[in-house]
């Protein structure tokens, strides 16, 4: 069985170690809340407008000194952990995990809260999606806890793809 289990070994292609920092630069603080494909958005936008810059002027305050995201990955074989400063969504997480696997990750680990926070992150594209009813309000909750402007998660990726 020893044997049989030393001849299906796979050799290693990778670097056996790395580790990595890199900051994501961040744009000024916005609080945005409605998809621009949604219905009547121009009124919901002007409605909220009050609370929407009360966010934006405690960002701006609790961000002093940080114009950067981190990102931190470590990486042993074929296992990687990356760490990101935010809330993540379900969609950018994937992105990730797959710009992992791309460089040979076979068990891409991706978390959130690391070293920091940011709010929330999600794709683009996340952000123009209206939620269904029932889910509205944490959809727009989300969208304008995304504190960062929302090609944040696109950054992300683009970062890893570049490692």
């Amino acid at each position: 069985g020893v044997d049989r289990a030393e001849r299906s070994l796979i050799p290693l292609a990778h670097e056996p170690f790395e580790v990595r920092l890199e900051h994501i630069p961040l744009p000024p603080p916005t609080c945005r809340v409605f998809p621009s494909t949604m219905r009547r958005r121009w009124l919901a936008e002007a409605a909220t407008f009050p609370l929407r810059r009360l966010v934006e002027n405690q960002a701006r305050q609790a961000r002093r000194g940080d114009p950067a995201a981190p990102l931190h990955l470590l990486r042993l074989v074929e296992t990687a952990w990356l760490g990101t400063p935010c809330d993540l969504g379900v969609n950018v997480s994937l992105a990730l995990k797959e710009a992992l696997s791309e460089r040979g990750v076979r068990l891409p680990l991706v978390g959130s809260q690391c070293d920091g926070y940011v709010g929330y992150v999600h794709l683009p594209d996340d952000y123009q999606h209206v939620p269904e009813p029932g889910f509205r309000e944490m959809g727009f909750y989300e969208n304008a806890m995304s504190l960062s402007g929302w090609n944040l998660g696109a950054d992300f990726v683009a970062a890893v793809r570049r490692w």
